[in-house]
């Protein structure tokens, strides 16, 4: 009943897609700020706390408003929009839309999960008293680890897509693959750097 009120007025989806992403934006720059507040006396991320290259520069800065935000928030929702008028009133299927509805929303339901665990390790780790020691992440490490989860999620949303034969998690599982292989992949890259990083300082010290 609610699925199909839903595939039937694409624009309610619009303002739910709207509302996560926004959401999505604030919760990182809200992490970033406790980060910063002192969390990362403890907790040492290499590079920028935000994993999606384009968004680096604005959460390092805490920006309210990000123009780049701003245009993904715009061209996402008209391509949601456009998908919806595509698949639905054009080939008169909603396979389509909801795959893609299903790419978008799952990985945000992912990426929501760990801003939540950030943000309660960040708001225990700006006192001392709560957290001892100091642990750094490299950042190879970091996008491995954000792969390796995306992975897990994969094979999760793709058990219950074949259960329940839903294009919807089917969607969810795209969604989280191509997101994990991107960060492997820079992960692959970062440690390739540090490596020759590493064997450049090696040859100058020996």
């Amino acid at each position: 009943m609610i699925a199909k009120f839903l595939i039937e007025n694409v624009w309610v989806i619009a303002i739910l897609w709207a509302a996560i992403y926004v959401s999505d934006y604030y919760t990182t720059i809200y992490a970033a700020r406790l980060y910063r507040m002192g969390a990362n006396r403890h907790v040492l991320f290499q590079g920028s706390i935000e994993l999606t290259p384009v968004f680096q520069d604005d959460v390092d800065k805490l920006r309210k408003v990000s123009r780049k935000f701003l245009l993904r928030l715009a061209l996402t929702t008209a391509l949601l929009i456009v998908v919806w008028f595509l698949g639905r009133l054009e080939l008169g299927t909603d396979i389509v839309f909801l795959f893609f509805i299903g790419s978008f929303f799952l990985l945000e339901a992912v990426v929501h999960i760990r801003h939540i665990r950030n943000i309660f390790l960040f708001r225990h780790a700006r006192g001392s008293h709560n957290v001892r020691g100091s642990i750094e992440y490299s950042r190879w490490v970091i996008l491995r680890q954000s792969g390796m989860e995306l992975f897990v999620f994969t094979i999760f949303f793709l058990l219950i897509s074949v259960i329940s034969s839903s294009w919807f998690f089917l969607g969810g599982a795209f969604g989280c693959l191509a997101t994990g292989r991107k960060h492997w992949s820079l992960a692959k890259k970062f440690k390739q750097e540090k490596g020759e990083i590493l064997a450049a300082d090696a040859k100058e010290t020996s």
